[in-house]
């Protein structure tokens, strides 16, 4: 998300890890209630950039993997899948008992070769605190 003016800018990114790109979509709107809990875009592909993708993608073998994250900061517990915490260029794994995690989300999805449907393979947060 950025301010612009009066305006809000919201930022959709699909990671294909085929072609290693990322597809990029704004969308603007006039108000955003969320604002004081959205991180700025900028803030958001500096994570992206660092983030050590292959150390969850290596685990698996789908033919599409995909990030997917709103950049709101949320308080998450989410125990049926693996949690980590970025610190850097480094993963943490978060057990149980330290849900829930208050951080912006990352969320690493696969996807099998002409499959409709994705499977949740991980959950990332930075900026984390624990409730």
């Amino acid at each position: 998300m950025r301010k612009d003016q009066d305006k809000f800018i919201h930022y959709d990114i699909d990671y294909s890890s085929s072609n290693q790109t990322y597809i990029v979509s704004r969308h603007r709107t006039d108000s955003w209630l969320q604002y004081n809990r959205l991180v700025d875009v900028s803030y958001y592909f500096s994570k992206i950039h660092d983030f050590p993708f292959k150390r969850i993608t290596n685990k698996y073998n789908y033919a599409q993997y995909k990030i997917n994250g709103k950049g709101e900061k949320g308080s998450y517990s989410l125990k049926d899948h693996p949690n980590y915490i970025i610190d850097q260029n480094n993963l943490e794994k978060v057990s149980i008992s330290e849900l829930p995690i208050e951080g912006y989300l990352i969320h690493v999805l696969g996807k099998e070769k002409g499959g409709l449907k994705s499977e949740s393979l991980a959950y990332c947060f930075f900026d984390e605190s624990f409730k």
